[in-house]
């Protein structure tokens, strides 16, 4: 119960601080040049599904590319990956968080 009343915590404080830094700006600034700045600077990471790789959001990482936010669409476990039409592998229903962070 300590590790997700931790992660509970953790995601409160960030959304707290997060929401006092926009309260600074007016909506018309923080729409503006403070949103494009974070835009910018902020990198996305998008994940697949289970069946899939990488390569299903390059449609959306070339928009947000072209927008100058660096995106990163990783391929997860590659070695179980299998084309969407074919199976998935064995392995790869039990996969879990951990195993991911792990790699």
């Amino acid at each position: 119960m300590k590790q997700p009343a931790l992660g509970i915590t953790a995601t409160v404080l960030v959304m707290a601080i997060a929401l006092g830094f926009v309260s600074l700006f007016s909506f018309p600034t923080f729409a503006g040049w403070v949103g494009y700045l974070l835009l910018c600077t902020i990198p996305v990471m998008m994940i697949h599904g289970m069946c899939c790789t990488g390569d299903v959001w390059e449609h959306f990482r070339q928009f947000f590319e072209g927008r100058g936010t660096r995106v990163y669409t990783p391929t997860l476990r590659p070695h179980v990956r299998g084309n969407i039409a074919e199976r998935p592998h064995a392995d790869l229903c039990d996969l879990g968080f951990r195993e991911y962070i792990a790699e």
